[in-house]
């Protein structure tokens, strides 16, 4: 032929190089190939057509279609002699394991490399080795792809050669040598950029991105996901394992409900006709784990039993021992506590041991588990000495479940300090994995790994009937996130441009919708940059200063008695749906009550949140403050219960579970008429008390656009405080904001906010240019000192991880705000400038933003209007 072309501009003279050029470009290798059997009548470039195109539909997820088409080219090839003959059987084995059909695969593959020598055998051997590895023969696959990487580099065949060290990474990755995989894994991908290879190169890259999450190094994982992801699109390709791959490396990062979007995506790809069964397999097991870490147990054990099927039929044991385990944990999330279930997970802990599988460690844990539930001890000694094992692994995360097990022995033993210490190891290891993160979202999720270390402390101390071991693994398990070295968004241009597009985007809707114009395009373009900006945030490695110390920084009691000074600090936790509450004097005293059902408290919160909204709507304000005071009491008895005999007439600092962080607790009879302060933990509250003030006293007042009252209360600061700045609506940009927010010692924002519980990273107050959110203000050297947020609930904090919480304050308080006030129930009233006024007099004459609180609370008893300001605002902090 003359020459062939697509619609790309790619030309080749040779039809030979068709195969090789759908596996790196399969969408238009498809379409020359569509072309060639439209006009050729020659057999050979016939033959290479059809196996391009079945080469290009199988990489391009039809399966079925690319076996028959590399049936039909195998019957052209047959007539052209053994070399062509065995090219093709090759291809069409290599396609025939996309298919589940392991066992024609294989005998395919033989009769390939029996027809074959030299370079031409090396390559078969390619696929062979690929297909030992699929088969769980990933031992016997290093051995064979080793060899063929040797022949097909000495016969400089670049191409052929990645091809052999990609299959050899995944075959080392499955034996756990995951350094080896990642040296092959680079020179492969050097390879394939040289050739000009995206779909390969692509390859190459998610599988980095797997050695990477085994490893524990998340960040990097992502980071190869999206590289991956954008060279597959350049070779216009989209494969669903790359869905798959990264639900496995968000559920190692405690991201579950992102992992089960990611893994239900992959499965939604791999059930389209022709998809391959080989890979729908593994999508079902990693969907069936997300569901499990999101709480669905029967959707996971339907997932994890269509997977085990799958895996049977395709006789691949190495599946089977995943998809078996996860039906497993499915069981026992569902309640069961059986020695068939101990059995079962017996002979899933050995099968993964013998074949090195990560899940072994894991699979013994929670046969032992299991076997002090039926209180089998010799079974239990049996599998968690096996799983303590770990704790001397490379992986943060196999560290913890290896002294989860060790505190698991020790506790089944009866010996409470060493279920401490080991607890104690655990979190450490869960601390280093945290500062290897860059994202303060990974590191709130990866508290959740934590929680069994933390709760076992906690319930040996509990058990012991000890106060102050209570309040140190209650203070050990929570707000994480202030004790570890701030997270500071480096100069990241590209992260900068993102969040530059978003506030435009987000700016242009809201005057569409003022304006009554279509939204839609807009709407959709904000997801996307919101996925841009957050996928961006995520794969953000730690600092060399983040990562960097013991981050450790637990509260030494003596420095809290001395702090306290007549403070009472409450501290509630929650032990198996029960609330509890410590009270702490500076007199060294600790006192524990059993406050009650946490159930009751959850839900005495949503009442009285319900209530206070409501008395917000002036029609209702009659009805809502009748209802309020028996609201008040109920909460007050929910979530204080017999602790508040102990609070005598003192100042109080609060700090409670994450989920209640952002309930109203000026409406509680006994904290009404008194100064208190919330803080996410002890240790965050020591600290805040030990920042002190820039030493050059500056004031910045900031009104945002489109709310009526904020350029009067501005202006209200401006006259109390002489020389305070002002930024007004023109002037009160991101950039002039987050400049001038830089280290002052007060700071006050009048603009509407955006709480967002779907992404609380995302939550913002609304500036000239567009919203200003949680990853801007990360930019900031040091937070404002003080700062008061007057509009909105701009105060509300998410739940997410073990017990941490996620808003503006998670992003304020670890760099340098002490004091900060701010709504966590809507407020939107001219009466906020009267309520600002309070506040700013009292800070004014020297008291604290709980001092100020309280007096504005006291003042505004017969206002309806004042009453629902005071009571939607929280102090947090200690300044």
């Amino acid at each position: 032929m003359e020459g062939l072309a697509d619609l790309h501009g790619f030309v080749m003279d040779d039809p030979s190089e068709l195969p090789v050029m759908a596996l790196s470009r399969p969408a238009a290798a498809l379409q020359i190939a569509e072309s060639v059997l439209e006009t050729a009548t020659d057999r050979s470039e016939r033959s290479y057509a059809r196996q391009a195109r079945g080469i290009a539909l199988r990489e391009i997820g039809d399966v079925r279609s690319a076996v028959a088409q590399l049936r039909i080219a195998l019957r052209d090839a047959s007539a052209l002699g053994k070399a062509r003959q065995a090219d093709v059987e090759a291809s069409l084995g290599g396609t025939l394991a996309f298919a589940g059909r392991i066992g024609e695969a294989l005998a395919m593959l033989d009769s390939a490399r029996a027809k074959a020598r030299g370079a031409e055998g090396a390559r078969i051997g390619v696929r062979r080795g690929a297909l030992l590895r699929l088969a769980g023969q990933s031992d016997k696959a290093t051995i064979e792809l080793r060899a063929a990487a040797r022949v097909l580099g000495a016969a400089k065949d670049p191409i052929w050669e990645a091809r052999a060290l990609v299959n050899l990474a995944e075959a080392l990755t499955d034996l756990n040598r995951t350094k080896e995989a990642d040296h092959a894994l680079i020179r492969a991908e050097k390879l394939q950029t040289a050739a000009d290879l995206p779909f390969e190169a692509a390859m190459a890259r998610q599988i980095r991105g797997l050695v990477a999450a085994l490893e524990g190094r998340i960040p990097d994982a992502l980071a190869h996901y999206d590289v991956a992801e954008r060279d597959y699109a350049t070779a216009g390709a989209r494969p669903a394992d790359l869905s798959e791959a990264r639900a496995a490396t968000l559920l190692a990062a405690g991201l579950f409900r992102d992992a089960a979007r990611s893994a239900q995506e992959a499965v939604a790809l791999l059930r389209r006709p022709g998809a391959s069964p080989s890979y729908l397999a593994h999508a079902l097991v990693r969907a069936a784990a997300a569901a499990l870490a999101v709480g669905d147990a029967d959707a996971a054990r339907s997932a994890g039993d269509e997977a085990l099927q799958l895996f049977i039929r395709q006789h691949r044991e190495r599946g089977a021992i995943q998809a078996r385990f996860v039906i497993a944990q499915a069981r026992r999330a569902r309640g069961e506590r059986s020695r068939r279930l101990l059995h079962v997970l017996r002979d899933v802990a050995g099968a993964a041991g013998q074949r090195r599988m990560p899940e072994a460690v894991a699979a013994n844990l929670l046969a032992g588990e299991v076997a002090l539930d039926i209180g089998d001890r010799e079974a239990a000694k049996l599998h968690l000495g096996r799983a303590r094992r770990a704790r001397s692994s490379r992986s943060n995360l196999a560290r913890i479940l290896g002294w989860q097990a060790a505190a698991l022995s020790a506790r089944a033993a009866g010996r409470p300090s060493r279920v401490y210490a080991a607890c104690e190891e655990g979190l450490r290891a869960l601390e280093t994995h945290q500062l290897t993160l860059g994202a303060i979202e990974t590191r709130a999720a990866a508290t959740t790994l934590g929680r069994p270390l933390a709760n076992m402390g906690l319930a040996t101390a509990v058990e012991s009937g000890d106060p102050s071991a209570m309040l140190h693994w209650t203070e050990r398990q929570r707000a994480t996130l202030f004790r570890l070295p701030p997270v500071r968004l480096a100069d990241d241009p590209e992260l900068a441009g993102l969040l530059a597009q978003l506030r435009l985007a987000r700016l242009r809707l809201d005057e569409a919708e003022q304006s009554g114009g279509s939204t839609q395009a807009l709407e959709r373009e904000i997801t996307n940059l919101e996925q841009a900006v957050r996928r961006r945030s995520l794969r953000t490695a730690a600092g060399a200063d983040e990562s960097s110390g013991s981050g450790s920084a637990d509260t030494e009691l003596g420095e809290l008695f001395d702090a306290l000074g007549t403070l009472r600090l409450v501290e509630l936790f929650v032990l198996d749906d029960e609330l509890h509450a410590l009270v702490v004097t500076a007199d060294s005293d600790i006192r524990h009550h059993v406050v009650g059902p946490y159930s009751a408290a959850l839900r005495s919160a949503e009442y009285i949140g319900f209530a206070l909204r409501r008395l917000w709507r002036r029609a209702s304000v009659g009805r809502a403050r009748e209802l309020l005071p028996p609201l008040s009491a109920a909460l007050q008895r929910d979530v204080l219960g017999p602790a508040v005999v102990d609070l005598a007439d003192a100042p109080a600092v609060i700090v409670p579970p994450a989920s209640l962080s952002s309930i109203p607790w000026g409406l509680l009879p006994a904290l009404h008429p008194r100064s208190f302060s919330v803080t996410p933990s002890a240790a965050t509250w020591l600290a805040a008390r030990r920042a002190r003030p820039p030493t050059r006293g500056r004031v910045l007042a900031v009104a945002g656009p489109r709310l009526r009252h904020a350029e009067a209360e501005v202006e209200k600061v401006a006259q109390l405080r002489p020389g305070t700045s002002v930024l007004r609506p023109g002037s009160a940009d991101s950039q002039s904001v987050l400049k001038a927010l830089d280290g002052v010692t007060l700071a006050h924002v009048a603009a509407h906010g955006r709480f967002r519980g779907d992404n609380p990273m995302f939550s913002s107050f609304v500036l000239d240019d567009g919203p200003l959110t949680v990853f801007d203000l990360q930019k900031l050297r040091r937070a404002p000192y003080r700062l008061v947020l007057s509009s909105c609930d701009t105060g509300t904090l998410s739940v997410t991880g073990a017990d941490e919480v996620l808003g503006l304050a998670s992003a304020l308080i670890p760099l340098g705000t002490a004091g900060l006030l701010a709504p966590t129930i809507a407020v939107v009233d001219e009466a906020a400038v009267a309520f600002a006024m309070l506040v700013h007099e009292r800070l004014a004459d020297g008291g604290s933003t709980a001092d100020a609180l309280r007096d504005a609370r006291i003042a505004s008893n017969d206002d309806a209007a004042a009453f629902a300001i005071a009571h939607s605002f929280t102090a947090f902090g200690a300044a």
